[in-house]
């Protein structure tokens, strides 16, 4: 199927930009931008009625590429394309922002679209990096970055300023902006260094959310901190949360548990906070709602 891919782009006056492949009538539709500079970019990318995708950074210093695709591939006839995108994004005295939403579903079999997930990098008095995407298609939205680029030090996130704030977020029904039932999310903000690793996030229109846990039990969630601050992790659920919480040693923190609900939106809940001054870590902080 032909689709459209509409484009707003903000650029500030001291920002040099690249725009490469906008292919409006061809199979695949990509988009790729690339810019290095200060100011700011950004753009929101349409994907005919099957996903939205936006970001935006500015800051005295920014530089990074991000890319889109819209496969048209129409696979198994169930007029949902499969659609992805990525960024790698740096700033200096600023922010980042990722935003993608899965707009449309193969219903009858896998449940509703409405999948969201948001990603954000905020720093003062200093410099941060984000390396994250999403693929979509007629059966689940992920965030999975296995074999893309990640930050310089290896992570898909990490900060080195005298304030930062870093979130990221998924849920399983909601529109761009909005956080509904059965989400999770970590944050974290203090003064220091910050390097966060969530390679894989997962969410389906039947309910099933995973921060920082791909496919059957496959994690890749973990933190590494100096300085002070703060790193939480909270979720909400219908059925159940289970969360293998662990220290940087893999001992399983009091937080280690799981979590019934009783089968109603938001019947569940689940946070752990720690707040940390020097060296702190956290080797596994991945959540698995339903």
């Amino acid at each position: 199927m032909k689709k459209l891919v509409g484009i707003a782009l903000i650029v500030a006056v001291a920002l040099t930009l690249c725009l490469g492949t906008v292919a409006m009538a061809a199979d695949p539709v990509d988009v790729n931008m690339n810019w290095s500079g200060s100011g700011s970019v950004g753009t929101t990318v349409t994907a005919g009625n099957d996903g939205v995708i936006q970001f935006a950074t500015g800051g005295t210093g920014i530089s990074g590429t991000f890319t889109a695709r819209d496969w048209n591939d129409n696979p198994y006839a169930y007029n949902v394309d499969t659609i992805q995108s990525y960024l790698d994004a740096n700033v200096t005295e600023g922010g980042i922002l990722y935003q993608a939403g899965r707009t449309d579903s193969y219903a009858p079999m896998y449940g509703h679209s409405g999948q969201v997930v948001e990603s954000f990098v905020r720093v003062i008095g200093g410099s941060g990096e984000m390396a994250t995407g999403t693929w979509t298609n007629y059966a689940r939205m992920a965030n999975g970055t296995y074999g893309q680029p990640h930050t310089n030090g290896g992570k898909n996130f990490e900060v080195n300023a005298s304030s930062y704030y870093i979130y990221s977020f998924i849920g399983a029904n909601g529109s761009l902006g909005s956080r509904t039932d059965n989400w999770a999310m970590f944050q974290s903000w203090g003064s220091g260094t910050a390097a966060i690793n969530c390679m894989t996030t997962e969410a389906s229109g039947c309910g099933t959310t995973r921060l920082g846990w791909g496919g059957g039990c496959y994690t890749n969630a973990n933190a590494a901190f100096t300085g002070s601050g703060q790193f939480r992790v909270d979720a909400t659920g219908t059925n159940q949360i289970v969360t293998p919480i662990a220290d940087a040693a893999g001992n399983p923190a009091p937080g280690a548990w799981t979590i019934p609900g009783n089968g109603t939106y938001a019947s569940c809940s689940y946070s752990v906070i720690a707040n940390f001054v020097g060296n702190f870590g956290v080797s596994n902080y991945s959540v698995k709602v339903n």
